[in-house]
């Protein structure tokens, strides 16, 4: 006999617990489908989760640490999990989440964010015949799931040269009953909402608008705060420096603590971005608040050159 929806037994994997961001959000989103799931991760660090529904039971590997240093072994701690017993497995990952070890008889969906930068975006020559055989194994690994998703056609196309395999795009969503109409004038600044981590390239966003006549306001944490944080001064301002926050700018998680809506991004002038980013939600957060974007990359976002989503609020 069938089970119905609601009798599966469910198991939702993610890479790593211990930010907020747009992945996260695509996390509670799923979490929030399946409430009586378990969660499977590689690390978790309660002390950044908070946003993390309570009761939650939480499955962690043996990793300790999330350093990069320790990426030769997220394979291995992937598929220490034992996940034969469920009925549905659900991957939501950046890294090893199709690597999952599971029952012939579960159903095995993976959506990816983007495929592993370390594996295939690492520039140093000495590695490289190391790298080309976790490649191979990596490329055995993306056949595990029996249906693969992603969250852009950016991505999409990295997964089709990189595994030969077609992912379906399913966008993430986008809190929209927070969008309220602007009511005044848009004032004279700039805003970055984005995790300050290298490949999101701030420090040059930074270094531009120190030689410019333009506040830039910067709203986000990570691994490189402490980087871009010393080039700040003069028209470039951290407003948020210790928390994470989205794109109006609310701290958190509505279901753990207070939001913070600063209006920030319904007030700039322009929202700026120059990382290599598929379909963020921030991005669409603001054509939801109607505020143009300045940026070079995320097609998907808006026509870019054309300014397609900007023409309500020149």
């Amino acid at each position: 006999m069938k089970k119905s929806w609601k009798d599966l037994k469910v198991a939702i994997y993610y890479d790593w617990l211990n930010q907020w961001g747009g992945a996260e959000k695509v996390l509670l989103d799923i979490l929030e489908l399946f409430p009586k799931a378990q969660l499977f991760t590689l690390f978790c660090d309660p002390k950044n989760t908070p946003w993390l529904p309570s009761g939650l039971k939480i499955h962690s590997s043996f990793i300790k640490n999330p350093s990069p240093i320790f990426s030769p072994f997220y394979d291995i701690a992937a598929e220490s999990f034992n996940l034969t017993a469920y009925d549905l497995v659900i991957a939501t990952t950046t890294n090893v989440g199709h690597s999952l070890l599971t029952s012939p008889e579960s159903l095995f969906v993976c959506y990816y964010h983007n495929f592993n930068r370390h594996l295939y975006r690492n520039q140093n020559k000495f590695l490289s015949p190391l790298l080309s055989i976790y490649q191979k194994i990596d490329h055995i690994y993306s056949r595990r799931p029996d249906y693969s998703f992603c969250n852009s056609e950016t991505v999409q196309k990295r997964l089709s040269d990189t595994f030969d395999i077609l992912a379906k795009v399913i966008y993430p969503g986008i809190d929209i009953q927070y969008f309220t109409p602007i009511t005044s004038k848009p004032k004279n600044y700039f805003l970055i909402v984005n995790r300050l981590v290298p490949y999101k390239n701030i420090d040059y966003v930074i270094e531009t608008f120190q030689t410019l006549p333009y506040t830039l306001k910067i709203v986000g944490v990570g691994r490189d705060l402490g980087g871009p944080a010393p080039l700040s001064g003069g028209h470039v301002r951290f407003t948020v420096g210790d928390r994470p926050g989205d794109g109006h700018v609310r701290l958190h998680d509505p279901r753990s603590v207070p939001r913070l809506d600063c209006g920030l991004c319904r007030l700039c002038r322009v929202v700026s971005h120059l990382g290599p980013e598929r379909a963020g939600r921030d991005d669409g957060g603001a054509f939801g608040d109607a505020r143009p974007q300045l940026r070079g990359h995320a097609p998907e976002v808006g026509d870019v050159g054309r300014g397609v989503g900007s023409g309500r609020h020149p």
